[in-house]
């Protein structure tokens, strides 16, 4: 039975879920409950090609999640080095103002910018190494680019390298 208002696609029974796309997952989770409901037998519409590749698929996925959380314990890393050099810059900065003394008179930005330009090299490493990884999965299939995790690697390494310049200028 078809549906008048789109030709030629099944019709969707009363009170059922619409069909989900087919993806590694959803294929997965059809394996399983096949396996399942078949008595732990695994019916022939499943060949061992089809299984090879949803396992492949997963694999994928799981590659392209663990770059994610990799990108982001880059991300927390320069985030911290950015906000301890900061701190400290600010700091030593406001002691020096209030009539103490430091071993050298720019001692404060040096330190503020040895932190800083850390966070900012550590952020740019760890977005070429995620592009890296990236790359190498696009070989196997589509990988969108601009993913979340890309996007904020992003914002981060411009962010440092204004935080840097800025404590350059002494525009902070």
């Amino acid at each position: 039975m078809t549906d008048p208002t789109t030709p030629g696609e099944p019709a969707q029974a009363p009170g059922t879920a619409p069909p989900l796309r087919e993806g590694p997952l959803i294929r997965m989770r059809r394996v399983i409950t096949t396996w399942f409901s078949g008595g732990g037998q695994i019916v022939s519409q499943h060949t061992s090609t089809e299984l090879a590749r949803i396992r492949t698929d997963l694999a994928e996925s799981r590659t392209l999640m663990a770059a994610d959380r990799t990108l982001m314990a880059w991300f927390r890393t320069a985030l911290s080095m950015y906000s301890f050099g900061f701190t400290i810059y600010k700091l030593l900065q406001s002691f020096q103002e209030h009539g103490g003394t430091l071993p050298e008179v720019h001692s404060p930005r040096n330190i503020g910018l040895f932190l800083i330009g850390m966070g900012t090299f550590a952020m740019i490493m760890g977005t070429i190494e995620y592009l890296g990884t990236i790359h190498e999965l696009r070989k196997l299939g589509p990988v969108r680019l601009a993913r979340p995790s890309f996007v904020m690697a992003l914002f981060m390494c411009a962010m440092g390298i204004v935080l840097f310049f800025g404590v350059v200028t002494r525009i902070f």
